[in-house]
């Protein structure tokens, strides 16, 4: 009798299992009579997963409808007039197709470096900080406008000396957010030492 029972049981789980799949890939495959457009559910998904954790609280990152202008990356390739560049996501969210981004650089595009002070030069402006820094009136004055001396200065260079692996800063115009690619305004390539 025990048997007959587990064996009915089974037949009724198969039964219910096989119903509930049918309807589920009916329901996937068709909604209000569309075909849904597989490509686009998951980054709609995405969004909407972004936008609810945004208005709860739960994900604690700056406005993600305020307009990134600039990036950080590492040169990956650099071609002709476009770079590619490989760069950290901006929110946990976003599409990772985003990491990989094309820089174009156009006749407008500034491109700078950071050059090494020489030492003599660098020396002479820690002397002022220093002297600077002794005169200072802390008691009264404790927000302080005096900023410690770079090793380098910004200066500008070429495109010629983009090269693959050096980590760069690029500035656009535009919103860049959620674009694969755009146009340079500026790109300043980073220290390494």
């Amino acid at each position: 009798m025990e048997k007959k029972n587990i064996i009915i049981y089974f037949i009724i789980a198969v039964i219910f299992f096989s119903v509930g799949f049918m309807l589920s890939l009916g329901i996937n495959k068709y909604t209000s009579g569309k075909q849904i457009d597989s490509s686009n559910t998951y980054q709609a998904g995405w969004e909407a997963a972004r936008e609810r954790l945004y208005k709860t609280g739960y994900l604690q990152l700056p406005d993600w409808q305020t307009p990134i202008k600039e990036i950080l990356g590492n040169i990956n390739n650099v071609s002709n007039s476009k770079i590619t560049i490989i760069t950290e996501p901006l929110d946990p969210l976003a599409d990772p197709d985003l990491n990989n981004r094309i820089v174009e650089i156009n006749s407008n595009t500034k491109i700078f470096h950071y050059a090494k002070k020489s030492k003599e030069q660098y020396d002479k402006e820690l002397e002022e900080f220093n002297s600077k820094y002794k005169e200072k009136d802390w008691m009264n004055k404790p927000d302080s406008d005096i900023l410690p001396p770079s090793n380098y200065y910004l200066a500008e260079t070429v495109k010629d000396d983009l090269q693959t692996g050096q980590q760069i800063r690029v500035k656009a115009s535009q919103d860049i957010k959620n674009e694969k690619q755009f146009i340079a305004e500026e790109i300043t390539i980073l220290p390494t030492d």
